[in-house]
């Protein structure tokens, strides 16, 4: 079973972090750039170890949001 999680640090944020998780496996969905990423990978640590996220996908082209 995938799961879901929102994993961003704020609601008005313009990228929604999100990460995908399935046993204990997980992916980073457009986490962010360099001011928000720290608190994305706080919060993803709490579903999944951080060496078990196996891809971060960014869907946004501009290097200050995926710096």
């Amino acid at each position: 079973m995938v799961r879901s999680r929102r994993v961003g640090a704020r609601e008005r944020h313009p990228n929604k972090p999100v990460l995908k998780a399935e046993g204990d496996k997980g992916v980073l969905l457009d986490p962010g750039g360099y001011f928000v990423f720290e608190r994305v990978y706080e919060n993803a640590k709490e579903f999944v170890k951080p060496e078990n996220v196996v891809s971060i996908l960014y869907f946004h082209q501009d290097p200050d949001v995926i710096g």
